[in-house]
């Protein structure tokens, strides 16, 4: 069963903690959630970063799968 859980990181402080609206259901739901840590506000940029992270890590993942 692969494994669908997304980490968010807080891009000040690292913080993986926010202060949310409603249960994240996607990277959207964290738009101006609040870092528990450092009070940053997620931005959209922040958010479209860590998409791109993820699809990253997911090809490179495959990649490797090909290779072996």
């Amino acid at each position: 069963m692969p494994n669908n859980t997304v980490p968010f990181t807080c891009k000040q402080c690292g913080s993986k903690q926010f202060k949310l609206a409603a249960e994240p259901n996607s990277y959207n739901d964290f738009l101006g959630a609040v870092c528990d840590r450092c009070g940053r506000r997620v931005t959209d940029d922040d958010i479209k970063s860590a998409a791109v992270q993820v699809v990253e890590q997911k090809i490179s993942e495959i990649l490797k799968g090909t290779r072996g």
